[in-house]
């Protein structure tokens, strides 16, 4: 039986992200959003998953760096917060490389943008988090096949008015799939 440190384990994953980015920026689409990056972990010591399967990443919506995104428990169960607490969504009419949600769209759902890469904190897990380039150029942050976008009526942290709506919005869980329902 062979045993592998959590960082030794973390930098395969972590390289093994880069690659498939890698190979996804050089492919034939011509897809300008094709260009993605891999989280950074912060330190040795947030590399590992904890327990509660929390997963932690900075990016974030200032000119001056980025945001936070977590797991936090809410009435759907674990899902993925920006770092005020309120809740990120998926929108079905995305693809993995590109935002469907442009103009007045972004208005009621804002994108969570990042002027830098995505870095992990804390209890990084198996879920990738990067960045996709928006249509106005902009670095908005991923997680695992899902663009995240806030919900404009979600006015405190922990609200999910937005899970559900139209049939398309959805909070994403601690594994990074859209919520059903």
């Amino acid at each position: 039986m062979s045993h592998t440190t959590p960082t030794r384990h973390l930098t395969s994953l972590v390289l093994a992200g880069l690659l498939v980015a890698s190979l996804s920026a050089c492919s034939s689409s011509g897809d300008k959003a094709a260009t993605t990056t891999a989280a950074t972990p912060t330190s040795a010591a947030s590399t590992t998953a904890g327990a509660s399967g929390g997963v932690s990443a900075t990016a974030g919506g200032s000119s001056s760096g980025g945001a936070t995104v977590h797991v936090a428990d809410s009435r759907l169960g674990k899902i993925f917060v920006d770092s005020s607490g309120k809740t990120l969504y998926a929108f079905n009419d995305d693809t993995a490389l590109t935002s469907k949600c442009n103009g007045g769209c972004s208005s009621n759902w804002p994108p969570l943008t990042s002027d830098t890469n995505p870095t992990g904190e804390g209890a990084v897990g198996l879920v990738t988090i990067v960045t996709i380039t928006r249509d106005d150029g902009s670095k908005q942050v991923k997680i695992k096949t899902h663009p995240v976008y806030r919900f404009a009526s979600d006015s405190t942290p922990g609200d999910t008015n937005g899970q559900g709506v139209g049939g398309k919005w959805h909070a994403l869980d601690a594994s990074g799939d859209p919520v059903a329902g």
